[in-house]
């Protein structure tokens, strides 16, 4: 389970983590979002996220913390890109300066990548609102053991390096 703010790079992380360790990668924004950025119905999300976190294995990046109970608990291990502001909001900047008037790959079909004044405000309230409710979130599920706090780009690449190193050792 991989978790942040905007911008911090769940989905490349996501992405990096599924071809070192084969498994699939699923991006919650893909599976949230309709074309033309309509949002699934609540009780429709709960059972897909349900569908989703009862496979065998899985990747699973993005927030929607109205899920976050069932996939701590069903998650071997909660991946969370603790960024500063200073390094999230840039980020998603530059994202939707490649990506605007097209969809990014991340993305749901017919969602053209967009910055909106919600989307900045939930950015910049998320260090505050957002690192409470994963924390929360992880504490209530006695799930310390299995968080990975990374608060950098640098401690984000020196994990995926471990990683790496880990996985082509044995």
């Amino acid at each position: 389970m991989i978790v942040g703010n905007g911008g911090a790079g769940k989905s490349t992380v996501a992405g990096r983590l599924g071809e070192l360790l084969d498994l699939p990668v699923v991006h919650l924004d893909q599976e949230y979002w309709q074309e033309g950025w309509v949002p699934s119905d609540r009780d429709a999300w709960r059972v897909r996220c349900g569908e989703l976190t009862g496979a065998e294995f899985w990747i699973i990046d993005g927030n929607y913390s109205s899920t976050y109970p069932e996939r701590i608990e069903r998650a071997d291990l909660i991946v969370f890109l603790d960024l500063p502001r200073r390094v999230t909001i840039p980020s998603a900047i530059r994202r939707w300066l490649r990506w605007r008037g097209t969809t990014r790959p991340s993305m749901a079909t017919g969602c053209p990548e967009q910055m909106s004044p919600d989307f900045v405000s939930w950015m910049w309230a998320y260090p505050r609102e957002g690192r409470t409710s994963v924390l929360n979130g992880v504490a209530a599920a006695a799930a310390t053991d299995r968080l990975v706090r990374l608060r950098s780009r640098r401690s984000i690449a020196r994990w995926l390096d471990d990683l790496t190193q880990s996985v082509r050792a044995g």
